[in-house]
């Protein structure tokens, strides 16, 4: 067995493509945020809230956020949902991140949902409100102008689920 060094070899400088690259790969990584992933408590209201009475049988959330955009996944279950005084539309609120002040802020899909009674409508999603911490529940069918979900469409005294998940831009 020779203890003896390798033979030297010459090293071929790099080529000038492969510096870009690196270089670009490099400078992309530097303006990029790390992934980040925690939990967060969505709970529901109406843009008035007046009187609404909620007690959560299920409230979690999980998120995952990469640079400027966050996915946001949610179970909701109540035990007691009661109103009389709360008007306007539905809203999600409690996201981990305000979304972007933008027109194409993100979206997503409800999954599975009860207790809400939109006749003609049969697709739900949260959108995120622009510059804000909440989201806005839609519903859309065919033949059906876009319309939120309002209180009245979600009778009091009965139980609601939401599951699902969404993305946005921060």
């Amino acid at each position: 067995m020779s203890l003896d060094p390798p033979p030297s070899r010459e090293v071929e400088p790099l080529s000038r493509s492969w510096l870009k690259w690196f270089s670009s790969v490099r400078d992309n990584f530097a303006n990029f945020a790390l992934l980040e992933e925690g939990a967060w408590t969505p709970a529901l209201t109406f843009a008035t809230s007046g009187n609404l009475n909620v007690v959560y049988a299920t409230q979690a959330g999980r998120y995952t956020k990469t640079g400027r955009l966050v996915t946001v996944s949610y179970a909701i279950i109540t035990s007691t949902f009661t109103h009389t005084t709360a008007s306007g539309g539905l809203r999600i609120t409690g996201l981990p991140f305000t979304a972007a002040n933008t027109p194409d802020r993100g979206g997503g899909c409800i999954n599975l949902f009860e207790g809400v009674t939109k006749a003609n409508y049969t697709q739900f999603a949260f959108t995120p409100f622009p510059a804000t911490t909440y989201a806005i529940a839609y519903a859309s069918g065919s033949g059906q102008v876009s319309d939120n979900i309002n209180a009245a469409d979600m009778p009091t005294g009965t139980n609601k689920s939401f599951y699902g998940e969404f993305t946005y831009q921060t």
